[in-house]
């Protein structure tokens, strides 16, 4: 039995930026019923410092505060073989009435207007080593862990294959297949994806100038913060002042002992140490902390 798309339309976290750039009242994302498989968290790394007039870090706490994540177009995925199947999914569907739009979540419109659509990705793994050095600046960022439960018909597994049966791009679950499809080399990522379907209601305010995305804000609930084990400590102190962290989320801080493991950290100490420079090697010596992988 075919799956069932649609339009899902969610309220966010918030309507506007502490930027004062205006969100969707409405968040949009497609959706799939079907969708249960996807784990309870998902993370996403973030870089974070300023280079030259990105300052990454308020970037990372507006999605800390506010929710706000980025949707990618596909001219700025890192593979730059995928979503090539995309046209040739479009030519599975029959030719398209120029004076009748369709408004579907999966349609011939939307293949044909594959640019427009914008895709924001998460990964089921914190401990990727180059996942850290693509997007953490070398573990001078951090990774954040999503309780995503609520959003997991919103969810699509990408999938890693080198050769593609063209039957699979047939129709709209078709369409997702090609929106959804990586090289091999690509599978460490072990890649979930959220699709914002190409729909004529853009808001002007929420795309920059080039045509690179859009912002979305989400009502996700945030599990777990881990720290880079190079993350320059002024970063954490930032990170303190400026969020409130929920005392049910879990702080860790990365170790490299021959594979990427992590130690437990506790928020009264980090902000014992924040209100000095904070020594990370003293802080990993403080008694309390839950050691995980073989450190004892």
């Amino acid at each position: 039995m075919s799956k069932s798309y649609a339009f899902g339309f969610l309220k966010p976290k918030v309507e506007r930026t502490q930027y004062d750039n205006k969100l969707y009242s409405q968040v949009l994302l497609l959706s799939c019923s079907d969708n249960t498989s996807s784990p309870d968290i998902l993370y996403k790394y973030f870089p974070l410092g300023v280079n030259g007039n990105e300052d990454y870090t308020a970037r990372f706490l507006s999605t800390l505060n506010e929710g706000t994540f980025w949707f990618s177009t596909k001219r700025y995925l890192n593979d730059p073989c995928e979503m090539s199947y995309v046209k040739d999914s479009a030519a599975t569907f029959p030719p398209s009435n120029p004076n009748v739009f369709t408004f579907k979540p999966l349609s011939k419109e939307v293949a044909e207007n594959f640019n427009k659509c914008r895709i924001c990705c998460f990964s089921e793994s914190w401990r990727e080593g180059p996942m850290w050095d693509r997007y953490s600046n070398g573990q001078s960022g951090v990774c954040v862990g999503f309780d995503i439960s609520k959003f997991k018909e919103y969810l699509f597994p990408v999938i890693y294959q080198n050769d593609i049966n063209k039957r699979l791009l047939d129709g709209e679950e078709g369409l997702v297949t090609a929106f959804s499809l990586k090289e091999e080399s690509w599978s460490y990522e072990k890649e979930w994806r959220m699709i914002y379907p190409w729909a004529p209601f853009l808001i002007p305010e929420n795309i920059s100038k080039e045509p690179l995305g859009l912002l979305q804000s989400l009502d996700i609930d945030i599990k777990e913060i881990v720290f880079g084990n190079n993350i320059d400590s002024s970063q954490i102190e930032r990170i303190i002042q400026e969020h409130n962290i929920n005392d049910d989320v879990k702080l860790f801080q990365t170790l490299i002992d021959k594979k990427i493991e992590r130690t437990e950290i506790t928020l009264p100490k980090i902000k014992q140490f924040s209100k000095k420079k904070i020594d990370l090697k003293e802080l990993h010596n403080l008694p309390k902390i839950k050691l995980f992988g073989k450190r004892q």
